[in-house]
């Protein structure tokens, strides 16, 4: 009687357990895994708003609000999603993408809140040109559009990014930079001889086409709109004399805040000009607005282009100082705390 071949057996053996040792390890959602969870791809976007003056990412301190749009390299929108409240402040907050491996171009636009301020275009045409954001404005018996409104500040990003197909599962993270779109200017008119100023009797205008954006966040024509003060108050200032005297003087501050301030050709584009008018009608002053916010750019940024220096600074202040006549003494304006004396007027 011949004895059976254990040798053989145990050959078979080994090699069934390497078996199944091969398909549990390379299976993803093998109960190797079940106390892990799966190992499928998980892909997340990060948002960081540091294109500001003080290169520091504020975006869990600004922005309340996100709504991002994937593309596809057709320009077909493929996925769009929303997310908002106090959680996009944690630390290390990303919105989940639920898109598969490939190329993509995504656009985020931050801080529509409800659309009490801007509006964004509806790309259910799935065309990316459909991504338009216009900012809500009236219409003043002129037919002009304007707006007095305080906005809320909206921020803009967008990336091409390849999102790789994670075969072993895993995640992968990409973060979109913002740039803020609204600025605030709060101007201060400064009465020298000491009369009282009634801020009704002022009216502050700032005029601009940049009414409507684009998905590259570029101004479209036609845009024109009047922004008008939300807020006018008055108030009084110590001045120190030179013989160390300090003099009350009367001002009066209006806030304006408007959409993103672009670089542009000015031999072709309308120049943005700050108006402010007496009650009467007669002009208190007018000046190119853009070019007065870059007289203080500065000698720390110089490397930055003008552009670049509109969109990380947000907020101007600029005082004028008026004569009895509620005239502007055009000789010099402080801007953002910077005195600027003025060799030309009509700059």
């Amino acid at each position: 009687m011949k004895k059976p071949s254990y040798i053989g057996m145990y050959r078979t053996v080994i090699f069934v357990i390497m078996t199944l040792a091969t398909v549990l390890v390379t299976s993803c959602d093998n109960v190797i895994y079940e106390d892990q969870g799966d190992c499928s791809a998980v892909y997340r976007l990060m948002f960081r708003y540091d294109y500001n003056m003080k290169h520091a990412d504020a975006f869990a301190h600004e922005v309340g609000s996100v709504a991002v749009y994937a593309f596809d390299g057709d320009g077909n929108l493929v996925w769009q999603g929303t997310d908002r409240g106090e959680h996009l402040a944690a630390e290390g907050y990303a919105m989940e993408l639920p898109l598969a491996p490939g190329d993509y171009h995504i656009v985020a636009w931050c801080g529509l809140d409800n659309g009490e301020s801007f509006t964004l275009g509806n790309p259910s045409r799935s065309a990316r040109t459909d991504l338009v954001c216009s900012l809500n404005t009236k219409t003043d018996a002129m037919g002009m559009a304007y707006c007095d409104d305080d906005l809320h500040p909206l921020f803009y990003g967008s990336i091409d990014v390849t999102l790789p197909s994670l075969e072993d599962g895993g995640e992968y993270t990409c973060t979109v930079p913002l740039i803020k779109d609204t600025n605030v200017f709060r101007i201060v008119l400064q009465q020298m001889s000491g009369e009282d100023l009634d801020c009704n009797d002022f009216e502050f205008a700032i005029e601009d086409e940049n009414a409507w954006l684009d998905a590259d966040n570029h101004l479209m024509e036609g845009g024109l709109v009047r922004y008008e003060a939300w807020s006018k108050y008055g108030g009084e200032a110590g001045v120190t004399g030179e013989d160390g005297t300090v003099t009350g003087v009367k001002a009066v501050v209006a806030e304006i805040t408007v959409s993103r301030l672009v670089m542009r050709d000015w031999n072709v584009s309308r120049r943005p000009m700050l108006t402010v008018n007496a009650k009467d009608g007669s002009k208190v002053l007018s000046i190119p607005v853009i070019d007065y916010a870059l007289l203080v750019k500065g000698n720390y940024n110089r490397e930055m282009s003008n552009q670049e220096y509109l969109d990380r600074q947000d907020e101007y202040n600029m005082t004028f100082f008026l004569d009895s006549n509620h005239k502007w003494l055009s000789t010099s304006v402080i801007i953002n705390s910077w005195r600027v004396v003025l060799s030309n007027a009509d700059l």
